[in-house]
């Protein structure tokens, strides 16, 4: 693509595509908390222990869910005014799986202004995680620790996201205790306790797993950004809200997820690739610890290792 073209189609990406889409972003947001409802109901109708159990994962699945609009509402995608923005992002996504949208803001600005070295928040997390993170690694591994995740292994791990992303005021935690206390009191009114019981349990569980498994398919032994396509169904399980588009979400921060798929069809200077490609190539490659940057280092990275 020629220069001129390049400055076109980044002109076009910011200024038409970089949009605010505060509507959308509420409608996937309210689907998100329908499904939640319904599987609460599921639950409770069929009390059985197999239910509970399929709840947990479903649960677990739509927080993460949540979490990744959340993330949206970091980079101020959905309303034009900041107050509000955050107040949406909080009180539909982020409050009520445990973060702030300023919190989270505050440590994942530092992983898109320092990506992939050494002052990456992200790497020094999984630097203190190790081996989880090493590579080369298959993917029997990497689903032996997300079993290990639904029986509590990455509950100190949430903490730590939790201690780390501290809001610009810590007067959001006033209106966000609220919230949960709310959640709880009132079904314990209702004689529903186990509504809250199952949502932190899978908080601490399930939710951990579905991260961790979207953590692998965007930056581990690069140097840069995975670029995916992946299936229907494993968007939806793995990498919900078009967070797939995750090469094109580092390229223009700003865009919504809904239009991230435009900008895969404007920028092609990457080749991309397919979920079972990603692990294959996890599987082969060189040594590299956890935590490891390797921005501006060719030691390990995965483009050189297939």
């Amino acid at each position: 693509m020629a220069k001129s073209q390049d400055k076109a189609v980044n002109d076009y990406v910011l200024k038409v595509l970089g949009r605010k889409a505060c509507w959308p972003w509420i409608r996937d947001a309210l689907g998100d908390w329908i499904v939640i409802a319904l599987t609460f109901y599921g639950a409770g109708q069929w009390n059985n222990p197999a239910g509970y159990v399929l709840a947990v994962f479903i649960l677990g699945n739509r927080q993460h869910a949540l979490a990744l609009l959340g993330h949206e509402g970091t980079h101020y995608a959905i309303h034009k005014n900041k107050p509000i923005n955050d107040a949406i992002s909080d009180v539909l996504g982020m409050w009520m799986v445990g973060l702030t949208t300023s919190g989270y803001r505050n440590i994942h600005f530092e992983h898109h202004k320092h990506l992939n070295t050494e002052h990456d928040p992200e790497l020094m997390h999984r630097s203190s995680k190790a081996p989880q993170w090493d590579l080369p690694i298959t993917v029997k591994k990497i689903m032996a620790y997300a079993a290990l995740d639904m029986v509590g292994y990455s509950v100190s791990d949430y903490l730590m996201i939790v201690r780390s992303a501290k809001p610009d005021s810590r007067l959001v935690y006033i209106p966000m205790a609220l919230m949960h206390l709310t959640f709880i009191g009132v079904l314990i009114a209702a004689g529903q306790a186990w509504v809250p019981v199952l949502w932190y349990l899978s908080l601490m569980t399930s939710f951990m797993m579905f991260f961790r498994i979207r953590t692998w398919l965007e930056h581990q032994g690069s140097d840069d950004t995975h670029r995916l396509t992946l299936t229907r169904l494993q968007s939806a399980i793995f990498a919900p809200h078009d967070s797939w588009y995750h090469y094109e979400h580092h390229s223009y921060p700003s865009v919504p997820h809904r239009r991230l798929g435009l900008v895969r069809r404007l920028v092609t200077e990457e080749p991309v690739i397919t979920m079972h490609d990603l692990m294959r190539k996890y599987k082969v490659a060189a040594a590299i610890r956890s935590g490891t940057p390797l921005k501006g280092s060719s030691e390990g990275a995965l483009k050189q290792a297939a």
